[in-house]
């Protein structure tokens, strides 16, 4: 089918016909640090290098989605939801040698997109390899009277494990709320972390000790994540890695065997020669972080004007080792420079990652009504006399993420509900903000054709030629759009 020069007309690139499949389960792992069969970490991979010689000829669309994919630059598409977006941009990751780092409006979409992809990274079309990492975010705010659910919490420090040791994922996925979302320090995750293996002579007591400075609590029963029980020479525990408890049986201070076991039933289901525990949650106790959070606290209260009564028992829960209740509105003052963010751990994983925003304009919607709801919330809180820190301890503000992401490169599609002449043009708040004013090539004219400053067409893809025609052709005082430029980011961490 013949396209109009500079455009990319997606809907050429079919995915091939098959069931759409529901968000993986992950497999076990059974190589402790690093992923099985993959032995070199993204960060050592030079994503722009493995796209010279990968381009298809020109005249492909696909060609021309990847020709828009340098390093400060992004492509904009239109159309391509469900299994034609997993396609592509399975197809992408494969031809550029790159990891994809994909943002979804919220957890539904993000899980929704998690299960495409998931079909079309696998080799064979099944779900036995854990081909697509998930970075979850619950509800729950800082703020909140509530805990944060357990089985979010494991999986989203599991994750920022495999980020942190470069573990070789084609894709993350995560909500618009996990990536703005600050999480635990990279110095605490790799610190605390263990690589347990068979022969190995460690003490069992002192290992149990350990496990609960990591926030794993004990259990009679060792049946959900971060929970372990000793009884005898064997000690269960659960890591946030694995989808199995695991068995160590001591001789002594050696551990003989490593086994995944079911929990329902105790039945064995693997032998490993080694296991890897990662923190099992946030808040964690050490005295380190007790010191630093009840000097928190103490600042806090004197600022809310907390009365002495209530802060000793704050302080109190923290000296005995409780977790307490409502104190994640203090977690970022339990670390020497506060809370880390995803984009650490991104560096970590990948030199040259490229982005997929799923809906420019929900995600804008999202950032707006994410910190209305964190500045109404922290309001409530001070006025109950809570002993919380700011929103912006807690999680980036849109214009730090515009600072973070400045220089990657990346994809935005149009959404599967928005209007196709104002969702597909206007900017990425996320990405940037006045991009003329930083130096950035200005709009392409009406009707595709680049601005004589610079600037490349957007892609598009739509089902039929009219449709592809409008998007391409927007109405006299439409939208225009334009591809953000910028410095390349750093590499990978040392």
């Amino acid at each position: 089918m013949a396209t109009t020069t500079g455009q990319s007309d997606l809907s050429t690139v079919r995915p091939a016909t098959g069931p759409r499949l529901t968000r993986p389960q992950a497999a076990p792992m059974t190589r402790g640090l690093r992923n099985p069969g993959m032995d070199t970490p993204f960060s050592q991979t030079a994503g722009s290098e493995a796209l010279r010689g990968a381009v298809p000829p020109t005249g492909d669309p696909f060609a021309r989605l990847l020709e828009r994919l340098q390093p400060g630059h992004r492509a904009r598409t239109q159309g391509l939801h469900g299994a034609a977006r997993g396609h592509v941009l399975a197809r992408l990751s494969r031809t550029l040698k790159a990891p994809l780092v994909c943002v979804a409006v919220d957890e539904e979409a993000a899980d929704a997109l998690a299960g495409d992809l998931a079909f079309f990274l696998g080799g064979n079309g099944t779900l036995l390899a854990p081909r697509v990492l998930r970075l979850p975010a619950d509800e729950v705010l800082p703020y909140d009277e509530l805990s944060p659910e357990p089985h979010i919490v494991s999986e989203r420090l599991g994750t920022l494990f495999h980020l942190s040791q470069g573990t070789r994922f084609p894709a993350l996925v995560l909500s618009l709320r996990a990536l703005l979302r600050r999480v635990l320090p990279v110095s605490t995750m790799t610190g605390l972390a263990q690589l347990l293996t068979t022969g190995q002579d460690i003490d069992r007591d002192t290992l149990a000790r350990q496990l609960v400075l990591m926030g794993y609590q004990s259990s009679p029963l060792v049946e959900d994540p971060g929970t372990f029980s000793v009884r005898g020479g064997i000690l269960d525990v659960f890591s946030p890695l694995y989808e199995r408890p695991v068995r160590l049986e001591f001789f002594g201070d050696t551990i003989e065997s490593i086994r995944l076991f079911e929990p329902d039933n105790q039945r064995t289901v693997d032998s490993l020669k080694e296991v890897s525990l990662v923190p099992a949650r946030e808040l964690l106790l050490t005295d380190q972080t007790r010191a630093k959070a009840e000097a928190t606290a103490r600042a806090v209260a004197d600022h809310i004007n907390l009365p002495t009564i209530k802060l000793r028992e704050r302080l109190d829960a923290l000296r005995e080792g409780l977790p307490g209740f409502g104190l994640e509105g203090l977690l970022p003052g339990f670390f020497e420079g506060g809370l880390a963010t995803v984009f650490d751990y991104l560096r970590l994983w990948a030199r040259e990652p490229v982005f997929y925003f799923d809906d420019p304009v929900g995600l804008e919607r999202a950032a707006t009504d994410l910190w209305e709801e964190l500045e109404r919330s922290h309001q409530e809180a001070d006025a109950r006399q809570d002993l919380t820190l700011p929103p912006s301890e807690h999680f980036l503000t849109r214009e730090q993420a515009d600072a973070q992401l400045a220089g990657w490169r990346g994809v935005e599609g149009g959404g599967a509900g928005a209007d196709p002449r104002r969702a597909a043009a206007r900017p990425l708040l996320l990405w940037r903000h006045a991009g003329s004013a930083r130096g950035h090539p200005r709009p392409p004219r009406r009707g595709g054709r680049p601005h004589p400053a610079g600037g490349a067409p957007p892609a598009v893809a739509g089902h039929a030629r009219g449709v592809r025609h409008r998007l391409w052709n927007p109405e006299p005082g439409g939208p225009a759009q334009a591809p953000a430029a910028g410095p390349p980011p750093h590499g990978p961490h040392p």
